[in-house]
């Protein structure tokens, strides 16, 4: 049983958790967010979100698994994906979800899940536009935890809560870095050209 401090400081967790959370929704460009938010993986130019609906998923309850495919903030289309389901701790796969065709990289697979356990969703995406994963998928685990309702600790709650909160966070400072990295790059890049102007005007002057 969690004692009233230990709930107190989870409660203060996840209140810090979500302000950030709401504030990079406000900062991040509206481009970057059409549907989902929760735990981002970064592989190479592209951040995979992924996010669980319900919040808390329970064994023999419908439930959809969101993803979305970004490429440097920005949603891409023509997509084949396909979802698969190992048990965490076992490492046993539970079941297979065919490669199915998404005009728009913001999409969603239904599922139930039959055992409340810690799983390993796997997302294979072979991404039309790129040809590194055209033939070859690009391949993101991620975790997730199918829990009963009835015996959700403030841990657990924290568990869960956690990554959906901090994931537009992790999008807006990776958008923001990018942009400095850019206007760092232009600005070299304009003094460069003025060196070079200044010294063409001195040689036609000598």
């Amino acid at each position: 049983m969690s004692s009233p401090y230990h709930l107190q400081k989870n409660t203060v967790l996840i209140t810090v958790l979500l302000f950030f959370s709401l504030l990079a929704l406000v900062m991040v460009p509206h481009h970057a967010y059409a549907h989902f938010s929760g735990v981002v993986n970064n592989v190479g130019k592209y951040q995979i979100i992924f996010e669980p609906r319900p919040l808390i998923v329970t064994a023999g309850e419908n439930a959809t698994l969101n993803f979305s495919i970004l490429e440097d903030g920005t949603h891409i289309n023509n997509v084949y994906a396909s979802v698969i389901i190992k048990e965490k701790n076992s490492g046993k796969i539970v079941d297979q979800v065919p490669y199915s065709f998404y005009h728009f990289s913001d999409f969603r697979v239904p599922y139930v899940f039959q055992k409340n356990t810690d799983y390993v969703v796997t997302l294979m995406a072979r991404i039309l536009p790129d040809p590194t994963y055209r033939d070859n998928p690009l391949v993101t685990d991620f975790n997730t935890s199918v829990l009963p309702t009835t015996i959700v600790t403030p841990d657990q709650l924290l568990l869960v809560l956690a990554p959906a909160m901090v994931g537009p966070v992790g999008i807006t400072i990776f958008l923001f870095k990018k942009k400095k990295a850019t206007n760092d790059a232009e600005d070299d890049d304009d003094d460069n050209k003025t060196k070079k102007t200044k010294i063409r005007k001195g040689a036609e002057v000598l």
